[in-house]
């Protein structure tokens, strides 16, 4: 029942993510993360927002992430806005601010869910169709070196993109707010659903990219959510 209730928030919510007038990647994104054992109690405040005239009016891609294997991490859910500047950062906060729905869904959130962490990320590089993924894997790692992993890392895609090894929207993300020791970017890559992400792909060019960045990248956790 807990993992239908998630699923059923997270389609609400995602609805939303790729409207018309957003559908270009956002090169910015607030990341909530909270974990709740009601997920259900949740749905009717997040459909009245996600229909809010308030929400149509945000220059901003919403998205609600279940967060489905992810170690020792508490988490349950991600709720993540995207933005393509910072100027519709602060449009779509001040649009949220005046709108009644989401007191209404914040006061739900406050009674059902505990914070887990919230953090503010910088796109670096990316590519692909994020509307067509449903599920994605999460790399969060320390970079010591960010301009050696990029170039490391924007070979291995446009290789594996030549082998048509690429399922979905991949990228990196620089923290700018909310990081710690433990971590400072975050990698992910996209596929349309479960069975299409865990199908076993050819490693040698990954097994490369590793060998390359082995100097300049810790990893800390791989999570995969959708």
């Amino acid at each position: 029942m807990r993992i239908l209730a998630s699923l059923l928030i997270t389609s609400i919510f995602s609805f939303q993510t790729f409207a018309a007038d957003v559908q270009e990647a956002f090169g910015m994104a607030a990341y909530y993360q909270f974990k709740t054992s009601d997920a259900a109690a949740i749905v009717p405040a997040m459909r009245a927002f996600s229909a809010s005239e308030c929400r149509k009016n945000m220059p901003a891609q919403l998205r609600l992430m279940s967060e489905h294997f992810n170690g020792d991490d508490d988490t349950t859910h991600t709720m993540i806005y995207g933005f393509a500047n910072p100027q519709d950062m602060q449009t779509s906060y001040q649009v949220q601010g005046a709108c009644p729905e989401f007191a209404r869904l914040w006061s739900v959130l406050s009674k059902h869910t505990t914070p887990t962490a919230q953090s503010l990320g910088m796109t670096v590089v990316g590519g692909g169709d994020a509307s067509k993924d449903g599920v994605y894997q999460i790399w969060q790692m320390k970079i010591t070196d960010e301009a050696k992993y990029v170039k490391a890392y924007t070979k291995l895609m446009s290789d594996m993109e030549k082998a048509g090894l690429v399922r979905g929207a991949w990228g990196l993300v620089r923290f700018t707010a909310g990081s710690n020791q433990d971590y400072t970017h975050f990698a992910f890559s996209g596929s349309p659903d479960l069975a299409t992400h865990v199908t076993p792909q050819d490693q040698t060019l990954y097994a490369k990219f590793s060998q390359a960045v082995a100097g300049v990248r810790e990893i800390y956790r791989v999570n995969m959510n959708s």
